[in-house]
């Protein structure tokens, strides 16, 4: 499933426990973000002015 929202990494665990966000990276500059970052790096790509727009979103659910 694909689409855009904005906080992904906080929306997501939040609607179900059986829905694990696979990667995501933002629609303007359409850098990939992995979850398995350290979060300092990806601190440092979500200051950015351009990176402000929705994100493309990567779900799979787990049953």
């Amino acid at each position: 499933m694909h689409f855009g929202v904005k906080n992904p990494e906080k929306i997501f665990p939040k609607w179900s426990p059986h829905i694990e966000l696979k990667k995501w990276y933002t629609i303007w500059l359409k850098i990939e973000i992995n979850p398995e970052w350290r979060k300092k790096t990806i601190k440092a790509i979500k200051k950015s002015e351009r990176i402000k727009a929705a994100k493309n979103i990567h779900l799979a659910f787990i049953e």
